[in-house]
């Protein structure tokens, strides 16, 4: 075996140091699927002529690093020498041992460590990956494979003698002197010295054997490598009821051990009949231990290189392997290995994440009920759920962490704010939940799917340690923390089909959903009982975001564009005059504050004032018209829980009363287009002849004319807010929307960021430059410090003359943001 960078780089008959054009030899389509895995130096390159050994030696550079991301197992298996045809989705059943091993005390150690700042994260990071290099070297020795991190956690796998090592020491024996191994080499980690003092570290270790079933699961854009089945259920339990420094492990596997070498275990009892293991035999350590990695060899990039052939062909190889590969590796890794592989940031920091646990059950029975010899419609079915969730856990901006073994069932771990993160990340997670729930519920996927017969999911927020760990021979991104716990727990707790969340979280999300107080429970790991809610569901009106609840302030510093504001409302009822303000600041100062404000202010008028509002959401950027959903929605009355018959009645009979009949004839189509209506053969031949732009114009006219008419008919107030995440089409739509105010009675108020590389800055642009004479800008400013605005702000919240000197102080730090400030 070739160690990583030694290249065997034959070029047809060229010298390995001659450049080459990197297209010779190679397809066009293999050229374009090369692409993702090549340096941008090598890209911006016409023609590509690159020294083909430094072509080579970074592929199997990539592919190397790539390799340690992944259970050896695996990539053995999907290894194009020979080349093989292996199936995306797929499984198979494997005879050995499981060892699941938990540290204590890591997490407080951390939560105290991040204190510290970056000099803490650094200090945690060498901590937790000489812990896994230390107990990945033991593994590796005994023939085992690491199939998955969990946080802190590790789950190894031995297989059986008769898939492992020529001497016949087994999946059980190897396992156990592993763990004891791990043990002994634990010592030094039960007095751990850091930059804030000492902390003790234990851990604790459950085994189980038995068939495990590993299975591919995914599509293209994600794939996962999940061990299930009774066995790994049996080995969770294990470890749930084993006690710090303790290895305990199942009935079974204490009898197959006594098989292979009586009298080899001391034992004692243990829990619900599992035996707690107090010694080994003498020298079992020098007299059994397999050689490094006999069970499951590391293979390397350089081996897919062979001597005396073409490079393409060795071009076409890794890049066979790779495709296989990458899939599995966690979101967004892929783009930060590719320019430099081994020297990519591997480092650790605390961060705000969202952590989302998803406990489906099913799988263990439907592995019972089909045996080996459906092992493929059983990667199906498990396929089919995480494809399912993975998209809509995606859609909101999240990723799919792992799916990791649990005492019962399965658990899916996901993640909002690492390695991406959002500002409203914890909205985002609540959304996936919830959409997780409907589908997961609905008839066609209990069909497609089969197995599940529950779910139920926990979620909780807060700092947690994330980041690359392991030893340069495996490792993974991973988070750890309370947090991450606290989750677990919520899950746990949550009865069937349920969404439980923490206190925080509830806080953060509750003037959008409605959520039910569970009460206090107390929780696995936790001193005190913990306040729980349930999702119930997004709430019909959603109440004011931002502030606290229970506390309210009259506007501070805000009178004169409040001012501008009345006028602009009382104009348009009065004379009818139509005007576009838009009102721009940065996060915080108060945008959707006096948009709100305005619309109290505005009931004065009762029914002679229509008011509709939108919203850009961050996770609906790619969503066309994805703004305006809602405001047609409201316009025609439309509910959650009316049917597609109710949908088409309001449509028709609302239209109907706005709009001359040959109007509402020719817009009718494009508006039951826009709202995903089944069409009339005649409808659904005048939309089909129009494709991309030309029925986006359509759909926009039509739009625009039905909202003209609605103005018309009452003045209308149309509220944009966020408009810095609106989509593309939904700003297209606005633009057409701009002139409705020079002819109809329309005040369209659009709510942003300054941010120029949007569209809605040059939307902010076109609307002077078009409509001079009907357009307003009003720009927020942070609250003047030097007026002591913050501090009245503050005294108004909590009906207060004057401030404490401390208090004054803190809220310094907010410079005048008032949502900081708050």
């Amino acid at each position: 075996m070739k160690m990583p960078g030694e290249v065997n780089s034959s070029t047809d008959g060229q010298a390995p140091s001659a450049d080459v054009n990197l297209n010779a030899g190679l397809t066009a389509e293999e050229y374009d699927r090369l692409h993702p895995y090549l340096p941008a130096d090598y890209q911006e390159r016409d023609t590509l002529s690159v020294d083909a050994a430094s072509v080579l030696r970074h592929l199997t550079d990539l592919l190397d690093m790539v390799i340690t991301y992944l259970p050896r197992y695996l990539v053995q298996l999907l290894w194009p020498l020979p080349l093989t045809d292996v199936p995306r989705v797929g499984g198979e059943f494997l005879n050995g041992a499981l060892l699941f091993a938990d540290i204590s005390g890591f997490t407080a150690m951390s939560e105290r460590m991040s204190t510290l700042g970056k000099e803490g994260d650094e200090q945690v990071t060498e901590l937790i990956n000489r812990y896994f290099s230390t107990m990945l070297e033991v593994i590796f020795a005994h023939g085992g494979d690491l199939f998955k991190f969990g946080g802190d956690a590790l789950l190894a796998f031995f297989p059986d003698a008769n898939d492992a090592n020529a001497d016949g020491v087994g999946g059980p024996l190897s396992a156990v002197m592993a763990a004891w191994e791990m043990q002994a080499a634990m010592t030094a980690f039960h007095q751990v010295k850091t930059g804030l003092g000492t902390f003790p570290l234990r851990m604790k270790i459950g085994m189980h054997s038995g068939a495990v079933f590993a299975a591919r699961v995914g599509d293209a854009d994600g794939q996962e490598f999940i061990v299930t089945g009774p066995t790994v259920n049996a080995t969770a339990r294990a470890e749930s009821l084993a006690s710090a420094g303790q290895i305990l492990i199942s009935e079974e596997m204490y009898a197959q051990v006594e098989a292979m070498r009586p009298g080899f275990l001391t034992v004692a009892p243990g829990p619900e009949g599992h035996q707690v293991v107090m010694a080994l035999g003498a020298n079992s350590a020098s007299r059994f231990v397999s050689p490094p990695g006999k069970s499951f060899p590391l293979p390397a990039g350089a081996d897919l290189v062979l001597p005396d052939e073409p490079w393409p062909t060795s071009v076409r190889r890794i890049l066979i392997a790779l495709e296989r590969l990458t899939p599995y590796l966690p979101t967004g890794l892929l783009p930060r290995l590719v320019p430099a592989p081994f020297r990519h940031e591997t480092g650790g920091e605390h961060r705000l994440v969202v952590v989302l646990f998803a406990n489906f059950v099913g799988a263990s029975e439907l592995i019972v009920k089909a045996g080996k010899a459906r092992s493929g419609a059983i990667a199906d079915a498990l396929s089919a759920y995480f494809t399912t969730v993975q998209q809509i856990i995606s859609r909101y901006g999240g990723v799919v962490n792992k799916v990791d073994l649990y005492d019962h069932g399965d658990k899916l771990m996901a993640l909002f704010g690492a390695p991406i993160a959002y500002e409203d990340d914890v909205e985002r997670a609540i959304r996936a939940a919830l959409e997780m729930r409907t589908a997961t519920q609905a008839p066609d996927f209990q069909e497609r799917v089969g197995f599940l017969r529950s779910q139920r999911i926990g979620i909780s927020s807060g700092v947690v340690f994330a980041g690359h760990v392991g030893s340069p021979h495996r490792r993974e991104y991973t988070v750890m923390g309370d947090e991450v716990n606290l989750a677990a727990r919520l899950m746990s707790a949550a009865q069937e089909g349920e969404i439980l969340t923490s206190d925080y979280v509830h806080r953060k999300i509750s003037t959008l959903f409605e959520l039910v107080d569970r009460g206090a429970v107390q929780l696995k790991g936790k001193r005190l009982p913990v306040s729980t809610y349930a999702v119930v569901g997004e709430r019909a009106t959603s109440a004011a975001e931002r502030g606290i609840h229970g506390l309210r302030s009259p506007l501070v510093s805000r009178e004169k564009e409040m001012e501008a504001l009345q006028k602009a409302v009382t104009r348009l009822w009065r004379r009818k005059e139509g005007r576009i303000i838009s009102i721009i600041s940065e996060a915080g100062l108060g945008k959707s504050r006096l948009a709100a404000e305005l619309r109290t202010w505005s009931a004065r008028f009762k029914d002679r004032i229509r008011w509709l509002e939108g919203r850009g959401l961050s996770y609906t950027q790619q969503v066309s018209y994805s703004v305006f959903i809602p405001i047609v929605q409201d316009a025609l009355g439309i509910t959650e829980t009316d049917s597609v018959t109710d949908i088409w009645y309001k449509l028709r009979h609302r239209t109907a009363e706005l709009l001359p009949k040959e109007v509402e004839e020719d817009i009718l189509p494009y508006l039951a287009q826009f709202l995903s209506l089944p069409l009339s053969a005649q409808d659904a031949e005048r939309v089909a002849y129009l494709e991309g732009e030309a029925l986006q114009r359509q759909i926009s006219r039509a739009i625009t004319v039905f909202l003209e008419h609605l103005a018309y008919e009452r003045p209308l107030v149309l509220v944009i807010d966020d408009l810095h995440w609106a989509d593309s089409a939904s700003l297209t739509l606005l633009e057409r929307c701009l002139a409705l105010a020079e002819r109809a009675p329309l005040l369209l108020m659009l709510l942003y960021r300054p941010e120029k590389e949007h569209g809605c800055w040059s939307l902010g642009e076109t609307a002077p430059r078009e409509h001079p004479h009907h357009y307003t800008a009003i720009t927020l400013q942070p609250l003047e410090r030097e007026e002591n605005q913050d501090v009245r702000l503050v005294c108004n919240l909590l009906n207060l003359e004057a401030l404490p000197p401390t208090l004054e102080q803190l809220i310094g730090r907010a410079e005048g943001n008032p949502f900081y400030v708050e």
